[in-house]
C-alpha cells in the first residue's frame, strides 16, 4: 500500500525487474519489492548478478527512464556494457540533445549497424541506429 499514481492508495503495489536473455527470454535476475519505493536503485544490484552469472562484457541493457539515472550509468563501463532508455529533459536538456542528433540529421555521422552471428554462422544485421 502507498502512494500511487493513480491516486488508489486501497489497492497494493509492487516493482518487478527482470533481466532476461535476448532472444530466449531466459530470466537471469529476477527482483520484486514492495511498490511504494523508487525502481531505481534495483538496476544496480540487478546489474551485479547478471554480470556475475553471465560472465561476459559487452552486454545491452535495455530499460526505462530510471534506467537512465546517473548513478545508474555510471555502472554501465566497468562492466564494459551499455544501455538504451530515454533520458529525461533534466538529465539531457534538449538543446544539448540537438547537438548531439544533427550530425546524424545532416549525414556527417553514419548510424552504426548491429549485428550478430546467425545459427548458420554468418553475420546479420538486427539493427541500426
Amino acid at each position: 500500500m502507498g502512494h500511487r499514481k493513480d491516486h488508489r492508495p486501497d489497492l497494493p503495489q509492487v516493482t518487478g525487474m527482470l533481466a532476461a536473455l535476448d532472444p530466449l527470454g531466459m530470466p537471469v535476475a529476477t527482483e520484486v519489492v514492495l511498490g511504494q519505493r523508487a525502481d531505481d536503485p534495483l538496476y544496480g544490484p540487478a546489474m551485479t548478478r547478471v554480470r556475475a552469472s553471465v560472465a561476459r562484457r559487452g552486454l545491452l541493457y535495455v530499460g526505462d527512464g530510471t534506467l537512465g539515472a546517473l548513478e545508474t550509468r555510471a555502472l554501465l563501463p566497468a562492466g564494459g556494457n551499455d544501455a538504451v532508455c530515454p533520458l529525461s529533459a533534466l538529465q539531457i536538456p534538449p538543446e544539448v540533445l540537438e547537438t548531439y542528433v544533427a550530425p546524424v540529421w545532416t549525414g556527417q555521422q553514419p548510424l552504426p549497424r548491429v549485428s550478430r552471428t546467425a545459427a548458420n554462422g554468418t553475420r546479420q544485421r538486427s539493427a541500426e541506429g
